[in-house]
């Protein structure tokens, strides 16, 4: 198991329970952490609730607790959140019941875990604090590494890009020092999407390759799954939509392959779809759509519902059902304190005011989206708003307005010519934003 021999390990935990009657709960919790690494989440949850009962037949409630505390995030993996959440909390009072102030904190953060996955970000974060900081004075690496992660996720998705990579780095050095290799490789991936949310491209490059090869390494079938969608993310930041739309049609298939989570071809079939959106390929993105839409609300969607409806309402934004779909973009945005969101759907929305010709109304939106996306330091939204502003004091005859986002996003694009030096994303800057721009808005 830990020179990830998967395929081994099953065969030696099997033969194992085959032969004893012994020990047999921790034989099967530790199988079920082997299926979970597979993603045969079905086969995992079988295990830890077998070892579950056992647990509960001897009287061994820290164990039991601990049992807990693994069946609620696999529950969470396959998106039963109610289910998992219930787990959780089942757990924190036994441990708390039971005066193990270290477990009933791991089963604390577990609670945090499960809100997360809920999209109640704020109610997660006090209880993740809370377990970091003891984690911290106890020195207790791996609650810390647990935590920061969670943390990290968090501060991703609600566009604190900086306190992202911050704590990722920090992570990926306790891992190390742990030598904990998947834990590193997720950790990886996350810093790449924090420090591409801060345009900082080419170490969003060298952080997802480095989490590739890791990943090749340990043969993980999640983190190999997940590597086309993220680099097509890339392509996608820079504008280059020709080349996004390549890796995340290769990339669909191996998606699909990853057995009992769903979650790498949903994020992929989105991603298609804002491809082929902003390529005006307009019926294949319908098509992507209605496959994404067709699990709202089931427990196959997968964890972090919220954050695939989120996603599905900045699609539909640009489609049809626009408003119905940017209010739900903003309810989303509000709820998990998304000024990532939060920009775009300004945007969206701005789109909607000018083609009612309320020009005063979006020009409103898009400098307050303007004003969010220069807070993170996120360079799409930041061109979009800019280049929407130039042509909307253009309609209104404002020329010197006009001017001055013509020259705003001419700093920028100049700005991430400079610093970009990989030359895979150089192409894909050149082939995108920087020939949109500078080839038709800026000449």
């Amino acid at each position: 198991m830990r020179l990830y021999a998967n395929t081994e390990a099953l065969t030696h935990y099997t033969r194992a329970l085959e032969l004893t009657t012994e020990d047999r709960s921790a034989l099967l919790e530790a199988r079920a952490a082997v299926y979970f690494f597979l993603g045969r989440m079905a086969e995992g949850i079988a295990d830890y609730e077998a070892a579950l009962e056992l647990t509960r037949q001897q009287g061994e409630v820290a164990t039991e607790c601990r049992v807990l505390a693994h069946l609620a995030l696999a529950q969470w993996g396959i998106g039963n959140r109610a289910e998992g959440l219930a787990l959780a909390h089942e757990a924190e009072a036994k441990a708390q019941a039971l005066g193990d102030r270290a477990l009933a904190l791991q089963a604390s953060v577990v609670v945090g875990s499960g809100l997360q996955n809920d999209g109640r970000l704020p109610e997660s974060y006090a209880p993740v604090r809370r377990a970091l900081l003891a984690s911290r004075t106890n020195r207790d690496y791996t609650l810390e590494v647990y935590c920061r992660h969670l943390l990290v996720m968090q501060d991703n998705f609600m566009g604190r890009f900086g306190r992202a990579a911050a704590g990722a780095r920090k992570v990926i050095e306790l891992t190390r020092h742990l030598s904990e290799r998947e834990s590193e490789c997720s950790t990886l991936y996350y810093l790449s999407l924090a420090a591409g949310g801060r345009g900082n491209y080419d170490a969003a490059w060298t952080a997802l390759e480095e989490g590739y090869a890791l990943a090749q390494q340990i043969r993980s079938p999640l983190w190999l799954a997940r590597y086309p969608n993220q680099r097509a993310w890339l392509s996608a930041e820079l504008g280059d939509w020709e080349t996004a739309y390549e890796i995340d049609h290769a990339g669909l298939e191996p998606a699909r392959a990853v057995p009992g989570l769903r979650e790498f071809e949903i994020s992929t079939l989105i991603n298609l779809a804002l491809d082929c959106l902003a390529l005006n390929q307009l019926d294949e993105a319908e098509t992507y759509l209605i496959e994404s839409q067709r699990d709202i609300g089931r427990p196959e969607f997968g964890s972090h519902n919220w954050r695939w409806q989120t996603r599905l309402a900045l699609a539909r934004g640009k489609g049809a059902e626009a408003e119905k779909a940017i209010g739900e973009l903003f309810q989303w945005a509000e709820s998990t304190r998304s000024h990532k969101y939060l920009a775009r759907g300004l945007v969206l929305r701005a789109d909607l005011y000018r083609q009612r010709d309320d020009l005063s109304a979006a020009e409103c939106d898009l400098i307050a989206a303007g004003g969010h996306a220069d807070q993170m330091c996120y360079f799409p939204t930041r061109i979009e708003a800019r280049t929407k502003l130039r042509q909307l004091y253009e309609q209104i005859g404002s020329p010197a307005q006009a001017d001055r986002m013509r020259q705003e996003l001419s700093d920028l694009i100049a700005s991430l010519d400079g610093d970009l030096k990989q030359p895979d994303l150089r192409h894909s800057f050149e082939r995108g934003v920087a020939s949109s721009i500078l080839g038709k808005e800026l000449t």
